[in-house]
């Protein structure tokens, strides 16, 4: 596997089409939100023992060891595209984070722990702990992307987005996210890594 410092391709262009049509799609997906997380109820405990692992790959837990490590390996090597693959994957995850804070303060969904008849249709402003979109999957999706458009090896791809993907299940096992709000999560991931990468405006 090859790290390179230059990552982009070509620059696509996110059209107002594009959103109107995610958020169709996303629309769709909600009507099954209510049978995803009623099927997730009273996982087993060997289930939530292993979504407590992946769920690692979109938290503070997974993320620091892999972008400190890649920094640390970069200047201590003396591998500059190293150091900027680092960089980069904390832009792409610093951004996700902010603008999926900023969205479920802005929607209000209750999680599915808290949502008593399990419609994923309740939404309150005022709680504390909203649900839409998924933080913990975009920030997941945005370190997948950004490593794997460095990396550009597609075993590597693959196994970034499956542990990213993996994430996703996690919060669904969890019984903390709808499956519209991994989704959403995925999607602001990517889009952030592809924009911090050049590849996306």
């Amino acid at each position: 596997m090859r790290v390179t410092a230059q990552t982009i391709d070509s620059t696509r262009t996110l059209h107002w089409v594009d959103v109107a049509g995610a958020s169709a799609g996303l629309l769709g997906v909600s009507l099954i939100d209510g049978a995803v997380s009623s099927a997730m109820q009273h996982a087993s405990s060997g289930t939530l023992t292993t979504a407590r692992q992946l769920q690692r790959f979109g938290d503070v837990t997974g993320i620091a060891p892999i972008i400190g490590g890649l920094a640390i390996a970069g200047l201590t090597t003396h591998h500059s595209a190293l150091v900027r693959v680092a960089i980069r994957t904390l832009e792409s995850v610093a951004i996700a984070g902010a603008a999926t804070q900023i969205t479920k303060h802005l929607v209000g969904r209750l999680r599915p722990n808290q949502d008593s008849d399990l419609d994923g249709y309740d939404f309150a402003l005022t709680n504390g702990d909203p649900s839409f979109p998924s933080g913990h999957t975009a920030a997941a999706f945005a370190m997948a992307t950004s490593l794997g458009d460095a990396v550009r090896s597609t075993w590597a791809q693959i196994g970034l987005y499956g542990l990213a993907t993996g994430t996703a299940w996690a919060r669904l096992a969890q019984e903390r996210h709808w499956l519209t709000d991994v989704f959403a999560g995925g999607a602001v991931g990517w889009i952030s890594a592809r924009t911090v990468g050049g590849r996306l405006r």
